[in-house]
């Protein structure tokens, strides 16, 4: 199957379709970004990407932290490295079973079945998230009546993280 999953991530369907992804979410993004150059050369990337992959040599790069302008930061893949991410997606997704329970799916019911479900009391909030960010310390607030104790006061819990 490996085999089978690899040949499909490396075809030109696949990375085709990946790279219509990229390209849409950057598409306002200011001139200085990688995505330009990468869809001017993506004709010759996409084969270095393919060879790559499919000799083992492929190295996701490191994020790039962005301050937008109103001073929040973001951590941005490369252009190349979302593209990858992007085609095992593709590929994965059509391989790996996908819970009924996962809304954001089409076909999975959207927002409304997500409501639904809350309302019904079938979702739970099991606290695994990162709120504060890869690879930082991150505060999740936690509220005691939502686990039988309605005498005692929410509470804020610090997360700590590595750090850069």
């Amino acid at each position: 199957m490996r085999d089978a999953c690899l040949t499909r991530l490396i075809s030109d369907e696949v990375l085709d379709r990946a790279y219509e992804w990229p390209c849409r979410a950057r598409r306002d993004y200011p001139a200085s970004a990688d995505i330009w150059n990468f869809r001017r050369n993506w004709t010759n990337a996409r084969n270095l990407i393919k060879q790559a992959i499919a000799t083992d040599r492929f190295r996701f790069g490191v994020l790039d932290r962005i301050v937008k302008l109103d001073g929040s930061e973001i951590e941005l893949w490369t252009a190349r490295d979302a593209l990858v991410l992007k085609a095992l997606s593709i590929v994965l997704g059509q391989v790996l079973p996908v819970s009924s329970r996962c809304t954001h799916i089409k076909g999975h019911g959207g927002s409304k079945a997500a409501v639904r479900q809350v309302q019904a009391g079938e979702w739970r909030d099991n606290g695994n998230r990162d709120t504060g960010g890869m690879g930082r310390g991150s505060t999740q607030l936690t509220d005691p009546q939502r686990r039988g104790r309605p005498e005692a006061k929410p509470t804020v819990r610090q997360r700590s993280g590595p750090t850069r």
